[in-house]
């Protein structure tokens, strides 16, 4: 096939790989994710969301509600190399063609030098992420979509069941064990809340919708992490997120505040800064505040000067910025267990206190915080 063109230039691909963690080959060579840099193809491409829309995040977690003697269990799946399951239709590869030549006897081409196409879902491509979601929880469900076909005598997972944004909570207190599933990528999560009595019967062993996916992977023939299940524990981590069904609370995870904290330190003792680093630690921050999102109001200032839209590529950052941000992370897991208003007594899964408030700060919606404050919190 011919190499895409675009007003006149051909439109080709740059690839790197990282190195994985702990996770070399037996032969001592060290384990890759491949990532492709496919920024000329997505400026060329619209973009979809898919299912992205209505899928799960973390702050959803806090909507989850126990009644008395009860503790949540967690299970969960990952998949292996994800984006790669992804199989691309063919004319694709044309939009995903690599720069570097290759000789042609190489590939059992009798052409002189040949570029070879990704025929599988490109990491950096735009709508990757959207197309993973679509496929995962289509898997999920047992749908029938375009290209794939629904698996006979798999029964999919349940749709009354799943969490989702926009969807009236799925929880019923008219069964027990009550559980729920979602997809988040290429994680898939259950969560049962069970009797207290009882827990250490379904410690252990996999969740009912945890057994279906599992079945439905097989028949396709999707790889899962198998080190990475989890089978009904009460201390989980998901999402980069920690859940104690024993204690009732949910905050980010150890690993994800830490790395926050050290990124922080180095970064936040400085005045000006290159623009990259202030956008990871904007995202960084933004994912460790999902579970308490009024304190996003303490970064306002912080996330002007991370704005990409404008100004230069290294940027000032003045002490109110500084010092938002310093609020932001030290009250990022503030949170506990309260009964609420219900005929019966019943808890919701709260966020972690990880300290006392300060008597002279506190946060209210950004919507409602005026740009002329020096701080991000209010009275």
């Amino acid at each position: 096939r011919r190499v895409l063109r675009h007003a006149g230039r051909r439109v080709l691909c740059g690839a790197f790989a990282v190195r994985k963690a702990g996770a070399d080959l037996p032969s001592g060579e060290p384990s890759t994710r491949l990532f492709i840099d496919v920024r000329p193809t997505n400026e060329l491409l619209m973009t979809f969301m898919g299912d992205l829309d209505d899928m799960a995040l973390p702050s959803q977690f806090l909507s989850l509600v126990l009644t008395s003697g009860e503790v949540l269990l967690t299970s969960g799946e990952d998949l292996k190399s994800s984006f790669y399951l992804c199989r691309l239709p063919r004319p694709w590869a044309a939009y995903f063609c690599f720069e570097r030549e290759l000789p042609g006897e190489a590939l059992g081409s009798t052409v002189l030098r040949v570029r070879i196409g990704a025929t599988v879902l490109p990491m950096g491509f735009s709508n990757a992420t959207a197309c993973l979601q679509t496929w995962h929880r289509g898997l999920g469900l047992n749908r029938t979509s375009s290209g794939t076909a629904a698996v006979a005598d798999h029964p999919g997972l349940p749709p009354s069941e799943e969490l989702r944004r926009g969807k009236v909570h799925p929880w019923s207190r008219r069964r027990r064990p009550r559980s729920l599933w979602h997809m988040f990528l290429d994680d898939f999560t259950e969560l049962a809340a069970v009797s207290a009595r009882h827990a250490e019967l379904y410690r252990g062993r996999p969740g009912c919708s945890q057994a279906l996916i599992r079945n439905l992977y097989e028949a396709r023939g999707v790889p899962r992490s198998t080190g990475k299940a989890i089978l009904m524990e009460p201390v989980a981590e998901r999402l980069g997120y920690t859940l104690d069904g024993l204690e009732h609370w949910v905050g980010v995870s150890r690993q994800r505040g830490l790395e926050l904290a050290g990124f922080g330190v180095e970064l936040l003792c400085e005045e000006w800064l290159p623009l990259l680093p202030l956008q990871i630690f904007a995202g960084k921050a933004g994912h460790a505040l999902q579970a308490n999102r009024s304190l996003w109001s303490y970064l306002h200032v912080f996330y002007r000067a991370a704005d990409g839209t404008r100004g230069g590529p290294r940027r000032f950052l003045s002490d109110a910025a500084r010092r938002g941000a310093w609020l932001a992370h030290a009250h990022s897991g503030v949170g506990h267990v309260h009964e609420c208003g219900d005929q019966r007594p019943c808890h919701s899964l709260r966020r972690k206190r990880k300290g006392a408030w300060s008597q002279r700060e506190h946060c209210v919606d950004s919507a409602r915080l005026s740009h002329d404050s020096g701080h991000g919190g209010g009275r």
